[in-house]
């Protein structure tokens, strides 16, 4: 018995990009998408959904990391120097 290959699909800010080639891993076609659209050098390759012979995969910015605020502290600047005060 034959296996039936799937039509993959990359979604990337609300665009469709065809599979360049179906031997390549979802990881591959978002770096050969890369050089049409830097931004997906660091994007996270999500599978969605497989229907009807079609698998979706979404291409998302990473999830920016929280960032905790510090107390800090007051500096007082004196002459070119600046001192913690």
């Amino acid at each position: 018995m034959a296996s039936k290959r799937v039509r993959r699909v990359f979604h990337w800010k609300g665009q469709h990009l065809a599979d360049p080639d179906p031997t390549m891993t979802p990881e591959e076609v978002r770096d050969y998408y890369a050089d049409l659209y830097p931004e997906l050098t660091t994007a996270v390759v999500t599978p969605l959904e497989e229907t009807d012979g079609k698998a979706s995969f979404s291409l998302e910015k990473p999830k920016a990391a929280a960032v905790a605020k510090s107390g800090g502290g007051s500096y007082k600047f004196e002459g070119s120097q600046g001192r913690r005060g």
